[in-house]
Parts: structure tokens; sequence; C-alpha cells
């Protein structure tokens, strides 16, 4: 049960770890944006579309 515990701080403390999570974020957070971008503007082109 320690061993487990400490296994899991050592593997947050390493640098590859969080650099891999830290890079996932971003790339959830950009695919994200995107997504609500292309939402956003094929909202606005419907919308304009409408007479």
């Amino acid at each position: 049960m320690s061993s487990e515990a400490h296994r899991t701080r050592e593997g947050r403390r390493a640098t590859p770890a969080s650099r891999l999570t830290w890079l996932t974020r971003v790339t959830l957070a950009y695919q994200s944006l995107c997504w609500l971008f292309q939402v956003s503007t094929s909202f606005s082109a419907s919308a304009l579309a409408l007479p």
C-alpha cells in the first residue's frame, strides 16, 4: 500500500510523465477550441443562410 503511494508520488514528480500530461492537456484544449470554433462558424453560417 505504502509502496504504491510512493510509486505514484515518484511518477508524479517525474519530468517525462508531467510533460506528457501537460502536452495531453494542451492538445485537448486545442482540439476543444478548434471544435468550438467550427461549431460557432457553422452556426453563424447557417444563421446567415436563413432568410
